[in-house]
C-alpha cells in the first residue's frame, strides 16, 4: 500500500477516491519512504470505486497510510505489509483483509523488499451502508476463508469484462457481508425477526418488481424500495426460491428476449440493451446458457417452425 500524507477530502456525496489516483487511468506516485505505488481505477458504480494497487516499497519504516479517503476495505492478493490500526499490528497477506473507516488512523510498514498488490474498494457513507449494514465496521485484520478468496476473485474477473452494475453489485455484496461477518460474528447471520409468511411475501416483492422492469440496473435500487438490505434481499429469496435473485432476473430476461426473436427481432445490441445487458457478447452467453443456443440459433429455429421472423 501506498504510504503517504493525507490528500485534500472529496466533496461531499461524491464516490471516495483513492489519494494519488487518477480516475479512469492508472495512476503512478512516489512512496515519501521509498518505493512507488500504481494505482488504477478499475470500475466505478454510484458510491463505489475499485481500485487495481500495485506497489512496491523497500523500507521498514511505519507511515501514516492514506490511501483510503472515505470507508475503505482492501483485499490483499499478492505480496504483504505490516498493518497498525488502534494500537494492534498485524501482518497483512493474501490471507486476510481489513476495513478502513475514515475516523480511524492506520500505518503501514513494509518489513521485506519485493512488491504487494491487493484489491480495493472505497464508498460514501450512503453507499456502505446497503453493503455493511451500517458504519460501524470492524477494525481488525480479518482472516480470510477459501470462500472469500473465490469471492474476491470472481469480482475481480467481473472488474475485466463488459459486467453489467446488478452482477457486480451482487458479488459484492455478498464479499463484503462474509468478510463483515468474519469481523463480527452474528452480525450478518443473525436471524431476522420474522416468519417464512414475510419471507415469501418479500421474494414476492422481488419477483413483482424484477417482473415490472427486469432491465432495472441497480440491486441496491430495488433492496433500498423493498426496506432491506441488499445482502438480505438476496438471502431470502435463495432460501425462499431456491435459485439467486440472478438467475431468476436472466430467466425473465430470456423469456422476454425470445418473445422478441419469436416476433422477428433483428438487431440484437438493441435487444440486449432493452434488456439491461452489458453487451450483445452478454446477451448471447445467457440465452446460451438457458436454452442452450444463441439467439442468433434461436431466431432461425422460430423461422424453420414456420413464426415469422
Amino acid at each position: 500500500m501506498l504510504d503517504s500524507p493525507t490528500g485534500p477530502a472529496e466533496a461531499v456525496g461524491q464516490p471516495p477516491r483513492l489519494t494519488r489516483a487518477t480516475a479512469g487511468e492508472p495512476g503512478e506516485a512516489e512512496d515519501p519512504i521509498g518505493g512507488r505505488a500504481i494505482h488504477h481505477l478499475v470500475r466505478e458504480i454510484p458510491g463505489v470505486r475499485i481500485y487495481d494497487i500495485l506497489c512496491t516499497k523497500r523500507n521498514r519504516r511505519w507511515a501514516t497510510d492514506s490511501d483510503f479517503e472515505g470507508f475503505g476495505l482492501a483485499l490483499v492478493r499478492q505480496g504483504g505489509f505490516l498493518r497498525r490500526a488502534l494500537g494492534t499490528e498485524g501482518y497483512a497477506d493474501a490471507t486476510s483483509a481489513f476495513f478502513h473507516p475514515p475516523t480511524v488512523e492506520q500505518h503501514i510498514s513494509h518489513p521485506r523488499n519485493g512488491r504487494d498488490r491487493c484489491t480495493a474498494v472505497t464508498f460514501t457513507e450512503d453507499a456502505i451502508v446497503p453493503f455493511a449494514g451500517d458504519g460501524f465496521l470492524p477494525v481488525g485484520l480479518i482472516p480470510t476463508t477459501a470462500e472469500i478468496d473465490l469471492l474476491h476473485r470472481r469480482l475481480v474477473a467481473d472488474l475485466g469484462g463488459s459486467t453489467e452494475t446488478w452482477q457486480l453489485e451482487v458479488h459484492l455484496t455478498h464479499l463484503v457481508a462474509s468478510i463483515v461477518e468474519l469481523g463480527s460474528p452474528g452480525r450478518v447471520s443473525a436471524k431476522r425477526t420474522g416468519t417464512s409468511k414475510r419471507h415469501r411475501k418479500l421474494a414476492d416483492q422481488v419477483r413483482e418488481a424484477i417482473a415490472a422492469d427486469p432491465a432495472g440496473a441497480s440491486l441496491r435500487t430495488l433492496s433500498r424500495e423493498l426496506g432491506y438490505s441488499p445482502f438480505h434481499v438476496c438471502r431470502t429469496f435463495g432460501r425462499v426460491t431456491g435459485e439467486t435473485i440472478t438467475a431468476h432476473r436472466n430467466r425473465v430476461r430470456v423469456t422476454q428476449a425470445l418473445d422478441r426473436l419469436m416476433a422477428g427481432e433483428r438487431d440484437l445490441a438493441s435487444l440486449a440493451a432493452d434488456l439491461g445487458f452489458a453487451d450483445q457478447s452478454h446477451l448471447a452467453r445467457v440465452v446460451r446458457s438457458l436454452v442452450g443456443s444463441p439467439p442468433s440459433h434461436v431466431r432461425q429455429l422460430f423461422k424453420e417452425t414456420g413464426r415469422p421472423a
